[in-house]
């Protein structure tokens, strides 16, 4: 079984702060680093990672960054066949403040990302692995080739699972909703498209309950170290994150989506899979960068074991 990762490719530019700088203020970083990112290449490495086939449709410029990307994304063996390279476009960048907690604040530069287009998806879905049974999308590439990614992979049988991040309106996102069989999101991004202040499980439910309504089959709020929250029909299950020590939060969700996914390939059940999800973001915030961080299935698995005392 294999998925299909619809999504952003970027270069993490990350500086270590003692703190987020004020307005006006000017801050001295005690550190830089340039790490592979973007959701969506994060989420299909994490994919790749823990022993799943992926097969990953983006845009990288013709600069250097985007031949470190796309080799980064062969080594870890993603399926890179529909990344194409432009030559009038710059790779994707996002800069990243990590303060001392671990927390971090992001500003993004599309560059490529933003020029993937819905007839892009058509070669690819022509092309689809005869195994694929998942199409996993967000929102760093335009909204329309997200909506047209969802509905050709309906189409196509698929189980369409939708991350709405970096957040937006709820008008624009409607019709991605209504082809979506899976959302996945935090308390930021449900509390911009429901209105619902997710800061506790019970608000993170009624949130959950208002999104359902536009015909999804399942709504996860991830909750930070408090875990997430799944919600499908009757069902509602809180599960607890493994506690770890947190050094960089970024991709920690999508540590976990990419945990969920390959946990739902494998026939688990969907409350098994958001368990498996929460100990693969878990480890993600150990170690510092996008990528560099996302598990293996054996770290993910040793997470599990690990806090089940």
């Amino acid at each position: 079984m294999s998925a299909i990762v619809v999504g952003s490719i970027n270069m993490d530019l990350v500086l270590n702060v003692s703190h987020f700088p004020a307005p006006g203020e000017t801050l001295t970083a005690s550190g830089l680093n340039y790490f592979p990112g973007g959701k969506g290449a994060n989420q299909a490495v994490a994919i790749a990672r823990m022993g799943t086939a992926v097969m990953l449709v983006g845009r990288v410029g013709v600069d250097g960054n985007g031949s470190v990307l796309l080799e980064g994304l062969r080594q870890n063996g993603v399926n890179t066949e529909h990344v194409e390279t432009l030559a009038d476009a710059s790779s994707g960048l996002a800069f990243i403040t990590v303060e001392a907690g671990g927390q971090n604040s992001i500003v993004i530069y599309p560059g490529a990302n933003a020029r993937l287009t819905p007839p892009d998806l058509d070669l690819p879905f022509n092309a689809l692995p005869g195994d694929a049974r998942i199409l996993l999308t967000q929102l760093e590439v335009p909204s329309e080739t997200v909506l047209r990614a969802m509905t050709l992979a309906k189409g196509h049988g698929l189980k369409t699972i939708f991350n709405p991040a970096p957040a937006k309106p709820l008008s624009e996102v409607r019709p991605i909703l209504s082809v979506t069989d899976i959302l996945i999101l935090n308390e930021t991004e449900a509390q911009i498209l429901t209105g619902i202040e997710a800061v506790s499980p019970d608000a993170a439910a009624a949130a959950a309950n208002k999104l359902l309504a536009f015909g999804i089959q399942a709504v996860i709020v991830t909750l930070g170290a408090a875990g997430s929250l799944l919600v499908s029909g009757d069902k509602q299950l809180k599960t607890a994150a493994p506690v770890v020590e947190v050094v960089d939060t970024t991709a920690a969700g999508d540590a976990f989506i990419a945990g969920f996914c390959v946990a739902l390939i494998e026939n688990r059940p969907m409350e098994q899979a958001v368990r498996f999800g929460n100990a693969a973001g878990a480890f993600a915030v150990t170690r510092l960068g996008a990528q560099p961080s996302l598990p293996t299935y054996q770290e993910v698995s040793q997470t599990i074991s690990g806090n089940s005392h």
